[in-house]
């Protein structure tokens, strides 16, 4: 019952592929951009009326914050890219310098 299966695993463990979570906040975030820019775009020269230049205010408000989200997630991700390469860099490093280690012959 203590078998591979029935182990849980840490929610660190799981690898993803390198680049993945970079895509999709680009993605958000150029979405969030194009949308904002559209929103605002349409408060300041379209001619509207209140009702209207309201719900396009609410709408460049909150694509302003998606896009806030979509930037912060950007640069997370670039961190997470970064500090995965210097990982598998350091596991590569740790295996050579083991091998030499173990040859004293």
């Amino acid at each position: 019952m203590t078998g591979p299966e029935n182990q849980r695993r840490h929610p660190s463990d799981t690898r993803r592929a390198p680049g993945r979570s970079l895509r999709s906040a680009l993605i958000v975030t150029v979405v969030a951009a194009i949308a904002f820019a559209a929103s605002t775009y349409a408060v300041v020269k379209i001619e509207l009326s209140t009702s209207e230049a309201e719900l396009a205010a609410v709408a460049a408000l909150f694509t302003f914050g998606v896009l806030v989200y979509g930037l912060l997630r950007t640069l997370l991700a670039l961190v997470e890219s970064a500090s995965e390469r210097r990982r598998q860099a350091r596991e590569t490093t740790e295996r050579r310098h083991g091998e030499r280690v173990e040859k004293p012959d």
